[in-house]
């Protein structure tokens, strides 16, 4: 009686450390056919079928010899060996790193590395404010979802000092799910709202992050004020299914 297997040659495998590997043999002849699987010529326990797949390996399986004794009542066959060799598994990528907020940025938390702390969120329709992963040169970014509409929909920081009649730069990354816009205000946190210096600003907003500059210059406070309010602004332009993202918010003085 001739029993036939496959594969008929010796096999190299490689894997890497937590994953599993699998292998199996093909038999003829005449039936019943019945299996064994050996790790380095030991039985392996409840390794009885056509196929068999290793748990997660690692280091100590490195070199490891698998092969499949085949037998019915007349003979038993052993399958060609399949050698095992474990490989480490790569270093996974290191978490992008906020860039450095320039000297005398007044904004807390500008890259929401500490989540949606300082930051705002309001609207009265339905919306949500999380922290998602990756950012645009960070780890995370503001998240803002549109559930339905609104005619006040906003995130905001408020208790920011700024000096008078003072040169300054908003910087800050954006992008939208739609290319829908937004509009970027600082003005004074309560009544009468006073404009300091970004009014209502339009931010030309496309499906892909881009880094938007606003130079302003403060009026001429009669003294330093510490109730300014950044406000990013949905209302005019997100539609129900909106997102919007944004990241790397500062507000610093001119050189």
């Amino acid at each position: 009686m001739q029993l036939d297997i496959c594969p008929p040659c010796h096999r190299c495998d490689t894997g890497r450390i937590g994953t599993l590997m699998a292998r199996s043999v093909t038999a003829t002849g005449t039936p019943p056919l019945s299996y064994q699987w050996e790790k380095n010529w030991v039985n392996i326990s409840g390794a009885t079928g056509p196929s068999y797949t290793t748990p997660p390996v690692s280091l100590s399986d490195d070199d490891a010899t698998f092969y499949c004794n085949v037998s019915n009542l007349y003979e038993t066959v052993t399958s060609n060996d399949a050698t095992l060799t474990v490989e480490a598994a790569p270093l996974p990528s290191p978490s992008p790193t906020p860039p450095p907020s320039p000297t005398g940025n007044i904004t807390v938390n500008p890259s929401f590395e500490d989540g949606t702390s300082s930051w705002n969120f309001y609207t009265n329709g339905e919306g949500d404010f999380v922290v998602t992963a990756p950012g645009h040169e960070s780890s995370n970014a503001a998240c803002i979802t549109m559930v339905t509409g609104g005619t006040n929909v906003q995130l905001y920081q408020y208790g920011l000092s700024l000096k008078p009649n003072t040169d300054h730069q908003l910087r800050f990354s954006a992008k939208s799910n739609t290319g829908n816009d937004m509009t970027v205000s600082i003005f004074k946190h309560g009544p009468p709202y006073t404009n300091y210096g970004v009014g209502s600003h339009n931010v030309d907003l496309t499906t892909s992050w881009n880094t938007f500059t606003i130079d302003f210059t403060t009026p001429d406070f009669v003294e330093p004020v510490d109730d300014a309010r950044l406000m990013f602004w949905f209302a005019g332009d997100a539609s129900p299914g909106d997102q919007h993202w944004i990241d790397n918010v500062v507000i610093f003085e001119a050189d």
